[in-house]
């Protein structure tokens, strides 16, 4: 979930291509100009990495770091598209919490 301000973006670079949290966030950093503590949450998967920036400098992430090389690697970096799989999920879920927690609190004995 994206903090209010931030827009997630995805970039083509992840944990295959031996990439750590710091040296993504030293090349966003170094190659927009913008400071660190800006940069929100950063998410490395197997192949891809999303991560947040403040929603008013967006555009010039996205044009800066699209020219950007990282491990020897040209990134592609792209807002990222809502998920339908884990819209469902996470709507799935709080809708099994509430069932759980109703049926505890009934007094039915309950077993999963």
């Amino acid at each position: 979930r994206k903090e209010k301000g931030m827009t997630r973006l995805f970039m083509t670079l992840g944990r295959k291509d031996r990439v750590q949290t710091a040296e993504i966030l030293k090349a966003i950093a170094s190659e927009t100009g913008i400071s660190g503590r800006q940069i929100g949450k950063i998410d490395i998967m197997d192949n891809f990495t999303f991560f947040e920036v403040p929603s008013e400098i967006v555009e010039k992430v996205l044009t800066v770091m699209n020219k950007a090389v990282i491990r020897g690697r040209k990134v592609a970096v792209e807002k990222a598209k809502p998920s339908k799989v884990a819209s469902k999920f996470s709507a799935g879920k709080s809708r099994f919490i509430k069932k759980r927690k109703k049926e505890h609190f009934s007094g039915k004995a309950v077993s999963y």
